[in-house]
């Protein structure tokens, strides 16, 4: 990873090509309309245009619909090229092609689109309620795809336990209606694709900054009926993914097809720039959840009965889809690390005229922590039990693991619940903290205790998506060769992203096979080169990657291990591996070098029997198929100040305790909590996507979609509680997207706590203060 400490880093913009032209794309001004004209004559004329061609162009290179979305739900094809219909502003309509992006640019705006402009539906209720034909005949609106006659695009129900008898016999039950707002990961380097293609031998090759280039290449061979050994996909450095780079959208399909029917000519390169990324790449949260809680008179949860409303936006992404962040709401909050004997939901995923959803750090844990932590908080209020003890009252201890949640997707292994809770809430000054709030009330001054615990489901298997028909493996894949010089290149099917992956992995690596770390190449996500893998995505890359590291580790050590003893003349069982060789335990002078071993096994394999060595080389590979989701856990307890002038949020005390299982690299998991931190509190008080009632995007640039600066990220206390998972190896879980799901909460209740209000949005701008200001009494929440 040191290239990116040096500035050497090659991302998709950086190298220099041959024959390239550039692309940019003609986009839709309307939120919904149908394309009446299309007339690209003017820019198809204009001297430097190289190509000007629309989806009717391509129709014979998109030979399959681009799909996305789980089975069962609504089809939401999502065309590279806007056909007869536009749904969102931004939407590509026709691809530019010039020998400069400037150029390219220039020649779009001579793309003539007229439409009949159609009522557009940003608010996820209207949509809903547009389900019946007469509230629609009412409010004007016509479906986004006409041919439902409505826009709900999934539905779901479940129940299990006793969800009556635990309402009916509940000593209270408190409710309340909770909500997330819009907004997008917004990566440090946004979205880019070098396409080539060469007609003699059909071999299509692809550089972008993809998380997962397996998923990539599965979904374009489908959509052009296209051999996946003729596509080629590697993805360069990255500067950033948080899942937004997981989905294949219209303009990296456009690029490959345009590519394709411009015969080879031309090499192209699209790289977006901030506009379109804050219109056009996937969008996340926006979520209405509707939570019944009943509990016992010792604040004990009886049941629990959610109603989730996801607005998906316009189409579903390849190839997760959009109606991800509802699925995983309605399992995720019952796998918090809470003990919910009974649970329904009432599941609704409905379409609008807003950028499609998809995945963003963390999906839906944000949301369903938040979920339960104020619901917990209102049980302290109703019972009068601290906040603290209902907490305890209700997490996984160690003798309920595993725990099999209630909708028997998941199976919790282990954790430190309630140990992190406890070691955070002293940490921040619990005990004292009523005394602390009631001397600043006194002065004026608005101060509150926030906490944010529970369980976080990570390197989910395949079990998510596989088994719902989509092309997303849960396997991770590792391959190791040692060359004749007793070098080691470890190739791994996930992929670097920024966050030092390649650190960790050429750590486990090493300490496997006692070589020095300066020794490892480590090569990532290239689909020619690299054994099979599921990319970059829910924390996963250590976890999994690591475990198919340590086992494919394995295999060449016992290969190693069989040769040093055929050349020692000892058992294998006695020797071990250290310092770049193989020695004799507790005789280290006894030994022969890796480096003489791999001379051995190339050069002279004939001196060595076949039952030893059954092949002349030292490479191995091994594939890791994960259980359905590693837990882990964390408390964040923070200490916030409220300015009644401004609205502003303060941090004065900021805790995090977190159990990742086995931290490889301290410094690495630390990088992860801050940075993922920093998401959390940018997406819940700084990053909001606005849109006017016409659909038309209001944050369109870093003017007015706001990003967390070093001065608006805390000073962190950050502690750790290492509880290994028995299902990976080396006892790792995974630590990428605690700060995001954690941290909104812990801000949420702590503005609930300075107020003496119920904060039920995760939207806590200063305007969105000021109105909580306005409903605060002084008193502070009652149960603290």
């Amino acid at each position: 990873a040191g290239r990116y400490t040096q500035g050497r880093g090659q991302y998709v913009n950086d190298p220099p090509r041959t024959k390239l032209a550039h692309v940019a794309f003609a986009r839709s001004t309307e939120a919904h309309g149908r394309i009446t004209r299309l007339d690209v004559t003017a820019a198809r004329e204009h001297p430097d245009a190289i190509a000007v061609l629309t989806a009717a162009d391509l129709k014979d290179v998109l030979v399959n619909r681009y799909w996305g979305g789980w089975d069962g739900t609504s089809t939401a094809d999502y065309y590279p090229l806007a056909r007869e219909k536009v749904r969102w502003v931004g939407e590509p309509v026709a691809a530019v092609v010039a020998s400069s992006r400037y150029l390219a640019e220039d020649i779009a705006e001579l793309v003539d689109v007229e439409y009949e402009p159609l009522p557009a539906v940003v608010d996820p209720e209207q949509s809903l309620w547009d389900g019946d034909a007469r509230r629609r005949e009412e409010s004007g609106h016509v479906p986004l795809y006409e041919e439902w006659g409505h826009n709900l695009y999934f539905h779901d129900e479940f129940e299990a336990g006793d969800v009556r008898g635990a309402f009916e016999q509940a000593a209270g039950v408190v409710s309340h209606r909770f909500s997330a707002q819009r907004h997008t990961g917004a990566p440090l380097e946004p979205r880019g694709i070098v396409a080539s293609y060469e007609p003699a031998d059909g071999l299509i090759s692809l550089e972008a900054n993809w998380q997962d280039v397996f998923l990539a290449r599965a979904v374009i061979s489908r959509v052009l009926d296209w051999p996946e050994s003729k596509l080629e996909i590697k993805a360069p450095a990255s500067g950033g993914g948080f899942g937004v780079k997981l989905p294949v959208y219209p303009e990296e399909l456009a690029c490959t097809a345009v590519a394709i029917a411009l015969d080879g000519a031309w090499t192209l390169k699209w790289i977006q720039d901030r506009y379109e990324d804050l219109i056009g790449t996937s969008q996340h949260r926006d979520m209405i959840v509707d939570a019944e809680l009943a509990h016992d008179a010792e604040g004990v949860i009886l049941g629990l009965k959610t109603r989730v409303l996801s607005d998906a936006g316009a189409y579903g992404v390849p190839a997760r889809g959009n109606s991800v962040e509802g699925m995983m709401a309605v399992a995720d909050v019952v796998a918090g690390g809470h003990r919910i004997p009974a649970y329904s939901y009432n599941l609704d995923v409905v379409m609008t005229n807003k950028a499609p959803l998809c995945v963003y750090r963390g999906v839906a844990q944000p949301v369903t922590v938040f979920v339960m932590d104020r619901l917990l908080d209102e049980v302290a209020k109703a019972t009068g039990i601290d906040r603290r003890e209902v907490r305890r009252r209700n997490l996984l201890t160690e003798e309920d693991f595993p725990y099999e949640t209630i909708t028997r997707e998941y199976v919790i292994e282990g954790g430190s619940y309630i140990p992190a809770l406890e070691e955070a809430l002293d940490a921040v000054g619990f005990d004292s903290f009523p005394e602390q709030q009631r001397k600043a009330r006194e002065e004026g001054r608005y101060i509150g205790l926030g906490i944010s615990c529970g369980g976080e489901a990570l390197a989910r298997g395949a079990t998510w998506y596989g088994a719902r028909g989509l092309p997303i493996s849960g396997q991770e894949g590792c391959q190791i060769k040692i060359d004749s010089q007793g070098k080691v290149h470890a190739l791994f099917g996930t992929t670097a992203i920024g966050q030092g992956i390649e650190t960790t992995l050429a750590q486990i690596v090493a300490d496997e096979l006692g070589v020095d770390i300066d020794d490892i190449t480590i090569t990532m996500g290239d689909t020619a080169r690299t054994p099979y893998g599921a990319g970059s995505w829910a924390s996963r890359q250590a976890t999994l990657g690591g475990t198919a590291a340590v086992m494919c580790s394995e295999k060449v050590r016992e290969k190693i291990l069989r040769v040093a003893a055929h050349q020692l003349e000892v058992s294998a069982a006695d020797l071990e591996l250290a310092n770049s060789a193989v020695q004799v335990k507790g005789n280290p002078e006894t030994s022969v070098s890796l480096k003489d071993i791999a001379h051995t096994v190339y050069f002279k394999a004939a001196e060595v029997p076949d039952d030893v060595l059954p092949e002349p080389t030292i490479e191995e590979t091994a594939h890791f198929d994960p259980p359905s989701a590693t837990f882990a856990n964390a408390a964040h307890a923070l200490i916030l100040e409220i300015d009644p002038a401004t609205a502003h949020i303060k941090f004065l005390k900021y805790v995090i305790v977190h159990d990742c299982g086995t931290i490889i690299n301290p410094l690495i998991v630390d990088g992860q909590l801050y940075g993922a931190t920093a998401q959390g509190i940018g997406g819940t008080i700084y990053e909001h996507l606005v849109f006017d009632d016409n659909g038309q995007p209001l944050a369109t640039s870093f003017m007015d979609y706001l990003i967390p600066t070093s001065h608006d990220v805390p000073k962190l206390d950050l502690r750790h509680i290492q509880t290994g998972s028995p299902l990976t190896a080396l006892g790792i879980k995974g630590v990428g997207e605690s700060g995001t799901v954690f941290a909104p909460t812990a801000i949420a209740t702590g503005v609930g706590d300075a107020l003496g209000v119920n904060a039920d949005r995760l939207e806590l701008n200063p305007s969105a203060v000021y109105d909580l200001l306005q409903q605060s009494n002084g008193e502070p929440v009652a149960g603290d």
